[in-house]
């Protein structure tokens, strides 16, 4: 299926295109329909005017309002040619993504937290991460809702519901590519979520001041019958008086004027492509229950949110009506413009405020989901986890690694039967252990999260997972491996003395140390673990800690990845075995790298 995954993104290219050649064909058409418009208005009014000017007027009115009918049927053909524009990017990325370059899509490097019980050891944020893999979102609160998925287990509810929405969305192709193309379109920064929040958060000054809504009807309401009565008896000095007075009274508000522009300014892109992706999510019909819960969350006050955004957009492009300094002096001292679109968006603001938040949070999770669905339209053979109602920890089989390419990606089989047994596996250098604890716990990642995994079949229990994989030293904080080792370790012995109930994946422990200690600290650490409610794998290189399987039958069982020898060459399988390893390489790959060795013997 990802060639026939292929093949539809390459479909849906070609369309994107051809449909782009014809706008251009078209949008030569309407500039010169738009050029002979208007040299025809200046024509009528030339060539007619003096014999026959109503007939002249009638004409040049009709071609200028042609004109205009044209120039917004050219913006339309504009704003199409845009969205097919990301259309096409966004193919031509999942065709990428298909030959596993996922470079055009945000990494998700701002989420990383080297603390974090195990998304540093998983690769799940980064450059070439499972985040990045994934990430199909466009908005600030799409990828950190994404990143929740991906940091902590869900409740079992949650996780069986969002299976039905992503199977759900991963059908509509078309609509998932749309709501990424209006989101992108939006060029949202989380500066500007933050600075519109600030926004929202303020209380409203004008509209709490009977002074102000009073004066803001009828000083306007004046101005305008003395301008009106000026051109019949009235001095001009009186309009001029009220339209100075309006002018005053805008200047000695304008730092909270200024305030609540900058706040709002150039937003109106923003504002009204957030009410593009609502309106939809409002206008597709859904069928799962978290998809409708969610769409019956944009209209839960019993308006509709895209409606009322789109009236907010409309506010703030009114309200930069005050950049263009001749319209700003006109407004002001007409109407006292810049007062009265602070009076509309503050009444806005008391009606809607409180559910802002809600109406973008409802984004966001609708992006994690699609994010995920794309996963599962991309890789058709994925299956949804089963959850465990019994003993088992995690079952699967034909178990690979989602960011591996297809010939690469071994599959295996695991299973931890119960809470209280760990897998330990052995293997010589290369073998593929680290691999596998990495295959196992992105897996567990994914179906926590809610989203399909990489397996033919699984069934696990949605535990948290804590790791220790990829411990380093810090300069900075003058520690060494061992030291943030032992640290790492330490975090799990605290989080098991809760008495929760975890997966613990552990790569070769106590590494930063001697080998005496390290055998001895690793089977006192193996022998607390097997004492706790946990469960989970470890990979070692001592296989003086395999004898442990005697003394724990039932709860520690030995595993293997091994490696033939030939003609001096090494043949990997990648395939887990039961029962300790029996070959090593380490010697062999010494040789092969130019280091002498000699047999003592």
């Amino acid at each position: 299926m990802p060639d026939n995954a292929r093949s539809i993104y390459q479909k849906i290219t070609k369309a994107h295109r051809l449909e782009t050649e014809q706008i251009r064909k078209k949008s030569g058409w309407y500039s010169l329909i738009r050029l002979l418009l208007f040299v025809l208005s200046i024509f009528f009014l030339a060539v007619q005017l003096n014999s026959n000017p109503i007939l002249a007027i009638i004409l040049s009115i009709s071609a200028i309002i042609l004109l205009f009918v044209f120039v917004r049927m050219s913006s339309k053909l504009t704003a199409r040619r845009k969205m097919l524009t990301e259309l096409i990017r966004i193919n031509e990325d999942e065709v990428g993504v298909l030959d596993w370059n996922y470079d055009g899509f945000d990494s998700g490097v701002e989420y990383f937290d080297a603390s974090h019980p195990n998304s540093s050891d998983l690769d799940i944020f980064g450059e070439n991460s499972l985040f990045q893999y994934l990430n199909r979102t466009s908005l600030s609160k799409g990828g950190d809702r994404l990143a929740d998925l991906l940091s902590q287990p869900s409740e079992a509810d949650d996780i069986l519901t969002r299976h039905e929405a992503i199977e759900e969305l991963s059908e509509k192709l078309n609509w998932r590519q749309l709501f990424l193309a209006s989101g992108r379109m939006s060029e949202e920064t989380r500066e500007d979520l933050t600075q519109l929040n600030i926004w929202l958060d303020e209380q409203p000054y004008y509209t709490k001041n009977r002074f102000y809504r009073i004066f803001l009807v009828v000083l306007p309401s004046l101005t305008i019958l003395s301008l009106v009565l000026a051109f019949l008896w009235i001095p001009y000095n009186i309009p001029i008086f009220f339209v100075l007075l309006q002018l005053g009274i805008v200047g000695v508000n304008l730092r909270q004027i200024n305030h609540h522009h900058n706040q709002v300014s150039r937003k109106y892109n923003l504002i009204n492509n957030f009410a593009n992706l609502i309106r939809l999510v409002e206008e597709e019909n859904f069928k799962s229950e978290n998809l409708r819960e969610l769409k019956e969350g944009l209209s839960s006050s019993g308006i509709s949110a895209g409606l009322q955004l789109k009236k907010l957009a409309r506010l703030v492009i009114r309200f930069d009506h005050r950049l263009n300094m001749v319209m700003a002096v006109v407004l002001n001292g007409v109407f006292m413009w810049d007062l009265l679109c602070v009076l509309w968006l503050e009444k806005w603001k008391t009606a809607n405020a409180a559910e802002v938040p809600g109406w973008f949070d409802i984004l966001g999770k609708f992006e994690a989901l699609n994010s995920l669905a794309n996963f599962r339209f991309n890789n058709p053979d994925s299956v949804y986890p089963v959850i465990s109602k019994d003993e088992i920890m995690i079952e699967a089989e034909s178990l690979g690694h989602p960011l591996i390419p297809g010939k690469e990606n071994i599959r295996n089989e695991m299973k931890i039967s119960q809470t209280g047994e760990f897998m330990l596996i052995t293997g010589s250098n290369m073998a593929g252990k680290s691999t596998f604890l990495r295959t196992v716990g992105v897996n567990l990642v994914l179906a926590n999260a809610g989203s399909p995994v990489y397996a033919s079949k699984m069934k696990w229990k949605p535990v948290r997972i804590l790791s220790s994989m990829r411990v380093k030293d810090s300069l900075s904080s003058r520690e060494s491996t061992f030291y943030a080792e032992l640290k790492r370790l330490r975090m799990i012995i605290e989080v098991l003395k809760t008495g929760e109930k975890v997966m613990v994946i552990l790569d070769e422990i106590l590494k930063g140390t001697n080998s005496r200690d390290k055998h001895f600290g690793s089977e006192m650490f193996i022998r607390q673990l097997l004492k706790e409610n946990c469960g989970g794998m470890i990979a070692t290189h001592d296989l003086e800690l395999s004898k442990l399987e005697e003394e724990f039958p039932g709860r520690l069982l030995n595993y293997s990845f091994e490696v033939q020898i030939e003609k001096e060459e090494f043949i990997f399988d990648y395939k887990l075995r039961r029962g300790s390893c029996q070959t090593l390489n380490a010697t062999e790959l010494m040789k092969k790298m130019g280091i002498s060795i000699e047999d003592k013997n």
